[in-house]
């Protein structure tokens, strides 16, 4: 995916497959673990951070958040999603 790509996808704004985050504290677990549930249940999805909620605005992340929301995003999915066992 490239830059162009990109503003492409916030420039259709939220939707069900596509959500903003302007960044990621440990407090929004619940809420994104069940986002990223719901988007693997359907057709998938995208999660931006970085990008305002509502509006749209590309702030970016400094690296220190960059590594913070990648380590959150990597702990709260492989503690919290599971998949069902089929007998």
């Amino acid at each position: 995916m490239d830059a162009v790509e990109i503003r492409e996808i916030i420039n259709g704004g939220e939707t069900s497959r596509v959500q903003f985050k302007k960044e990621l504290k440990a407090k929004q677990a619940d809420d994104i673990v069940a986002e990223l549930v719901a988007m693997s249940n359907f057709e998938g999805g995208k999660i931006l951070i970085g990008i305002e909620d509502k509006k749209g605005t590309l702030i970016g992340l400094e690296f220190d958040a960059l590594e913070k929301a990648n380590n959150y995003l990597f702990n709260w999915a492989t503690n919290n999603v599971k998949p069902i066992h089929l007998c």
